[in-house]
């Protein structure tokens, strides 16, 4: 009843309370415990799904997110569905500051694909 609450007890880190006991926080391969000691998480690198972490596959010209959750292309390329395709400069362009487009030379200007001359 109401009494019982009171009479749960604070459980160590790596463990979890379940009914009046503290049971030991089961952690799966290529995980490690949280910063609360209270669950699991999975290493850098690895996903979670359901009970177990799978590592996160990386395709060619990408690299792990900052999170290790996940993946980005690298400078130059672009993310198109579950791969990273070069991105196609212009004449006259160059790859922009983020690495992710490009952007005209001084003295030109973007129409379409391509990089046109001021002229002024």
């Amino acid at each position: 009843a109401a009494s019982d609450v009171y009479k749960r007890q604070e459980c160590e880190r790596g463990y979890r309370q379940q009914d009046d006991a503290c049971v030991e926080i089961l952690i799966p391969e290529n995980a490690q415990l949280n910063q609360t000691g209270t669950s699991w998480r999975c290493n850098f690198g690895y996903r979670r799904d359901n009970q177990q972490c799978l590592k996160i596959p990386v395709p060619e010209n990408a690299k792990l997110n900052f999170y290790g959750n996940g993946w980005e292309c690298r400078t130059g390329f672009l993310k198109d569905r579950n791969q990273c395709v070069a991105i196609i400069i212009p004449d006259n362009a160059k790859l922009n500051y983020l690495g992710n487009g490009w952007e005209c030379k001084r003295g030109y200007f973007k129409r379409d694909h391509l990089c046109l001359p001021d002229n002024k």
